[in-house]
């Protein structure tokens, strides 16, 4: 009763706010003429507000109803040939993902949390993700301080009970805070001293997608800092010597390698965005630099990252071993590591201790310089010569020793000693010969 009295007063106090929805407007209106056709009550909720208000891009459009989410996603889907998928039964949560042309655009509809608005607002995490607009009346709704908190450039929670109930909802707020590069109050930054061990009731899934949102951020040592403070990040990934860590990601966001290298690569390969590269999902090369750097794979597994990002990781990790000296060939090296070497380029450059070494440059370089002008080129054109060739041109039986030859020829090619398929054929010969 007393969450509806004071929606009420808020209804009654507040000046009109017409928010600026003319980035999302058709899409908005889709789903309203929808809703009201219905008969249903629909409004805007959460980060859609918070993003509209901040000015930012938004990829996602979060409603609430009253009731029934679940069958209005349905027949919204089906009135658009939209594509349904339901995401939780507690709120009744649903997804429709409509298609025009090049046009994404994904409606998330949810249910009230509580029999009404007011209740919903109260259970959710933070005071910038509790606010609605109703999309007739055009009003915000703002129970708990979301408008100031922007204004202030905060991310705080809205009560106790809100952690409590979803323990995440710590993650999120250091999430929230780097996304945004807001600050977290003292209130809120207690709440997780007292509370950090209470992470552990949360699936280790959600907590892994989370921490990774955190880490792709480029301020995310900032973070990791305030979480080792509050004791939050020794319940999501213990590690040890945390100071040394926090030095190595901030100088990999600070610089991920090497001005001269920077500029070598600017110049060759201006297209070049490794870091931004995706690796799985939205898991990009940064995200995954800055957890090399953090702890050894072993220690990382806990946080089921996936086949194929352990895959890669596992290769860094070997592969520091093969990596070249000041005046060592590094095509041993690229050839263990082939287009993840600028990873572990980063990886050393910011583990390294002091000013940068005066031998590390040229050895960057060179590495750089022999994957540009030969083995870049060799990989996209494959070998000189294949299995089935040598079968046909040679008459040699499948077996062992196809492999032999194959591996012979590419360290002629890798060495230089061969470029072309017809002197890959007289060095099979002489191979053969001997």
């Amino acid at each position: 009763m007393r969450l509806t009295c004071k929606l009420m007063v808020f209804f009654i106090g507040y000046r009109k706010i017409v928010l600026d929805l003319s980035p999302i407007a058709s899409n908005i209106q889709l789903l309203q003429q929808f809703t009201k056709s219905q008969k249903e009550k629909l409004y805007l909720v959460g980060g859609s507000v918070r993003d509209l208000m901040l000015n930012r891009s938004i990829t996602d459009l979060d409603f609430v109803v009253d009731k029934n989410a679940i069958g209005l996603a349905k027949k919204f889907a089906g009135s658009i040939n939209g594509t349904f998928i339901q995401l939780e039964t507690n709120p009744p949560t649903a997804r429709v993902i409509h298609k025009q042309s090049q046009l994404v655009t994904i409606y998330d509809l949810a249910q009230f949390r509580g029999p009404d608005l007011a209740t919903d607002l109260s259970r959710r995490d933070l005071t910038v993700n509790a606010m609605a607009y109703d999309l007739d009346k055009q009003i915000i709704i703002d129970p708990f301080g979301g408008q100031k908190d922007l204004r202030g450039q905060v991310v705080r929670f809205i009560n106790r009970q809100s952690v409590i109930d979803d323990p995440l909802r710590m993650l999120r707020l250091f999430r929230l805070s780097a996304q945004l590069g807001f600050q977290i109050p003292t209130d809120s930054i207690d709440l997780v001293k007292s509370l950090s061990n209470h992470i552990k009731q949360s699936a280790i899934e959600r907590i892994r997608d989370e921490f990774l949102k955190i880490l792709a951020t480029n301020s995310s040592a900032r973070i990791l800092d305030q979480m080792q403070a509050t004791g939050l990040l020794e319940h999501v990934l213990p590690v040890n010597c945390y100071k040394a860590i926090s030095k190595r990601i901030h100088a990999f966001e600070v610089k991920p390698i090497p001005s001269l290298l920077a500029d070598y690569l600017s110049q060759i390969d201006p297209s070049n965005h490794y870091f931004s590269r995706k690796v799985a999902g939205s898991f990009n090369r940064s995200t995954l630099t800055k957890l090399s750097l953090i702890a050894p794979l072993e220690q990382l597994k806990s946080l089921y990252l996936g086949r194929k990002v352990e895959k890669i990781l596992k290769g860094w990790f070997s592969s520091d071993q093969f990596f070249p000296k000041l005046g060592e060939e590094p095509t041993v090296f690229l050839r263990q590591t082939k287009d993840e070497w600028l990873g572990i380029v980063a990886r050393r450059f910011a583990s390294m201790t002091g000013p940068v070494t005066t031998c590390f440059d040229p050895i960057v370089l060179s590495i750089a310089a022999c994957y540009y002008g030969k083995m870049r080129f060799i990989w996209q054109n494959g070998p000189l010569m294949t299995g089935r060739q040598l079968i046909e041109n040679f008459g040699i039986q499948e077996g062992p020793k196809i492999g032999e030859i194959l591996a012979y020829l590419e360290n002629l090619q890798f060495s230089g000693s061969i470029e072309s398929p017809q002197q890959a054929h007289e060095a099979v010969t002489k191979y053969l010969d001997h």
